[in-house]
């Protein structure tokens, strides 16, 4: 699905901002 790529890049992107 595609709001599951998106759930999955947001996350991945939160992640990364969150430990930098």
């Amino acid at each position: 699905m595609f709001i599951c790529c998106v759930l999955r890049l947001c996350l991945l992107i939160v992640s990364g901002k969150k430990e930098p």
